[in-house]
Formats: structure tokens, C-alpha cells, sequence
């Protein structure tokens, strides 16, 4: 019977004369169930508590709790308790259930729960449904970070992340997601794990020279917890690394017409070398073409042409990652002797052009005078250097 009580009756109707009707009738009564919830809205990791009354009590009965999701019954479990109620003359099974996965049997968002009898297939006898409406559980991400302050490329950074439950102590433990260290205005990751973890350990990186907006970011995991970033955004500038620049030569003192090797290197506070190229002076003036750095070295063969005292320094251009430097040789190169050179005219009794025979860089124009020819007197002094 589905009712509270019902009246079964059985009668007995004679085929023939030899025997005279009968019949005889009894009441029976039913048991019902009805159902309640104390926690209609819970994120994972909250206690669900389910109550159902059974009247009135016939017999000891176990009761059970399901759950009914797209035409499929799942059990959330049974009973864990059974209070005689006097004043409803029956009795209260309550039910406490885990909502966090994998523990529980409910979904994200809303849930039809029934209380049945323990085995009972007869949806008419099932109490309910009672509506529960489960969330993700929100979360807080924070970005771990070294100071950023000062930092220049070839420093280190140490990056991580932790991400924080809205319910301190849940017994919710995260299922997979993605923990993550970007630069905004790239989007490029710095730092990241994937797994069942809501911590992000810290990891050294070094940065190129530029500027970063970090965040830290968590994906959830779509079982227990949702996602959430860290808020604001950490800006960071990376200065480049700070070069010195060295020249030297291997002799202090040369014969005119004698080659020298200029050999430039560059230091810097890290690791690695520096791209780029060194372009190199002879009192000032550029010589040779710039020179890429090979391991933080640049070199030219360089033949002075002129006598005297030469100064010799380089600059470095810079990269991307490293400052511009410049350097000078500890003290003048001495060059001495005479420079040969060699004259041109133009015809019989012109003036005759002298050009310096190492780099052919014009001296000065001589002019005959009677069967002899003389220098202009504004190049004297330069002609006898040579």
C-alpha cells in the first residue's frame, strides 16, 4: 500500500447452491517518508546534512539517501543516525555526506536527492526531491616573489605562487589545475606547475632586459576549486647588465710600417656573452670596420701610418642585454721611424703630389724651382715626420 492505512477484503462467491457466500476483510497500515535538507546551498568541502521522517513506526527500517541525475539513481548514502520523534510519533534518520570530490556523489550545480528505503525501486514510495545546489569552492592566488627592485639582467628572480581556499582547514584537496607565473604583456609563462597541488614552489629565473607585469594565475581544477589570479599586477623593470671595457696592445713602442693587433674585451657581472660589435680608435678617429665580440672578444690588425704618439681606445655598441662601455689602452703607443712614401705629377715641371705608400693618404704637393723642386711651405713640418 502507498497510503498511511488500507482496508484489504476478500470474498468468497459460491459456483453453485451447496455452499453460501463468505467474506472477510483487515486494515493494514503503511509507513511514509518525508524529507528535508538543512543545507540546500554548499560549496565543496561542506558537510551536507539530510534529514527524513518516517510515520508512523511500524517495523525498524533502514533508510538511504539517492541521488537522481539524467534518469540515473546514484546513491549518496545511508542513514547515519535514528532519533524516535514522540511528538510526529515516528522516527528522524539524518544523513551527514561530504560534498568534495572524489568523495561525493553530487555534481557541480543543482542536485534532485530522494530518501528511499534501502533498496526500494518504487519511485512512488521514495521521499523527495529535495534540492541541493553545489558550487566550487572560491580561491585566493597570491604571487611569491624575490624583491624586484634594482635588478639588472643576469640577476636573479625567484617566482612562485600560492593559492588559498575560501574555506580555511576544507577537507576539499584539489584534483589537477594549473598554477602559473605570466608576464601580461607577453603572456608568456615564467614559471608553472600541473597537478593536484595549490602551491606554486618558487623557481629562480633570469629575465632579459625590458618590462614585465607579473601575475599569478590558477586554472581550478573544475572538481573542487575555481580559478582566480592575483591582483594587482606586479610591474618589474630589468635594467641591462652594467660592461667594462678593456683595451690593449702588445708592445708600447713600434717601427713605422709595423703592425699591431688592438684586442678590446668585455666584462660584465654574469654569465654568457654579449652580442654586438667594438669599433676601435686611433687618436679618435675610427680605424678598420666595427669588430663582433667572439666570447667578450673583439680584435683588429691595425698598421699605424703616421709617427708619433698614438692613442688607441674602443666602444662598445650594446645589445639587447648589455650596456655600451668604452676603453683606452694605459698609455700612447710611440711610433718612430720614417714612412715611405711616393710622389705623382702630372707632367714635366708640374707640381708633384706626395702620398703616404701605406694607406696612400695624401702629404703634400712639391713644386720645381729652376732644375730643382721645393716643398710648399705649409707641409714642411708634416714631410719631415715622414
Amino acid at each position: 500500500p502507498t497510503a498511511s492505512s488500507a482496508i484489504i477484503a476478500a470474498q468468497f462467491i459460491p459456483a453453485d447452491s451447496l455452499y453460501t457466500p463468505a467474506s472477510v476483510d483487515t486494515t493494514v497500515a503503511a509507513s511514509s517518508l518525508s524529507l528535508a535538507t538543512f543545507t540546500p546551498q554548499v560549496v565543496r568541502g561542506d558537510t551536507v546534512r539530510l534529514s527524513a521522517l518516517e510515520t508512523p513506526v511500524l517495523a525498524p527500517g533502514s533508510i538511504e539517501f539517492v541521488v537522481v541525475r539524467n534518469n540515473a539513481t546514484t546513491i549518496l548514502g545511508p542513514a547515519s543516525s535514528a532519533l524516535a520523534n514522540n511528538l510526529l510519533d515516528g522516527t528522524i534518520y539524518e544523513g551527514l555526506f561530504a560534498s568534495e570530490i572524489p568523495t561525493s556523489a553530487l555534481a557541480t550545480g543543482v542536485n534532485q536527492v530522494y530518501a528511499r528505503y534501502v533498496g526500494s525501486v518504487d519511485p512512488r514510495t521514495w521521499a523527495g526531491p529535495v534540492i541541493i545546489t553545489v558550487s566550487l569552492q572560491a580561491t585566493t592566488t597570491a604571487l611569491v616573489t624575490s624583491s624586484t627592485s634594482g635588478l639588472r639582467y643576469g640577476d636573479t628572480l625567484n617566482l612562485g605562487a600560492t593559492v588559498t581556499p575560501a574555506v580555511i582547514a576544507t577537507p576539499a584537496l584539489p584534483q589537477s589545475g594549473t598554477i602559473s607565473v605570466v608576464d601580461t604583456l607577453s603572456g608568456n609563462p615564467l614559471n608553472a606547475t600541473t597537478g593536484s597541488t595549490l602551491s606554486l614552489p618558487s623557481l629562480p629565473v633570469t629575465l632579459n632586459a625590458g618590462t614585465y607585469q607579473l601575475q599569478a594565475k590558477y586554472t581550478g581544477d573544475g572538481k573542487n576549486f575555481s580559478g582566480s589570479n592575483s591582483s594587482p599586477t606586479v610591474p618589474i623593470t630589468i635594467g641591462k647588465a652594467l660592461t667594462s671595457l678593456s683595451v690593449s696592445t702588445p708592445a708600447q713602442n713600434l717601427n713605422i710600417g709595423a703592425g699591431i693587433t688592438l684586442t678590446a674585451n668585455l666584462s660584465a657581472n654574469l654569465f654568457g656573452s654579449a652580442g654586438g660589435s667594438v669599433q676601435f680608435y686611433d687618436n679618435g678617429v675610427a680605424v678598420g670596420t666595427p669588430r663582433s665580440l667572439s666570447a667578450g672578444v673583439a680584435s683588429l690588425a691595425y698598421t699605424p701610418s703616421r709617427v708619433g704618439n698614438h692613442s688607441f681606445s674602443a666602444k662598445y655598441t650594446g645589445d639587447t642585454n648589455f650596456e655600451a662601455a668604452t676603453g683606452t689602452v694605459f698609455g700612447a703607443v710611440s711610433v718612430t721611424g720614417r714612412a715611405p712614401f711616393f710622389g705623382v705629377a702630372s707632367a714635366t715641371g708640374s707640381g708633384i703630389e706626395l702620398y703616404n705608400a701605406a694607406n696612400k693618404a695624401f702629404i703634400t704637393t712639391v713644386f720645381p724651382e729652376t732644375t730643382n723642386y721645393k716643398r710648399s711651405e705649409e707641409h714642411t713640418s708634416e714631410l719631415q715626420s715622414h
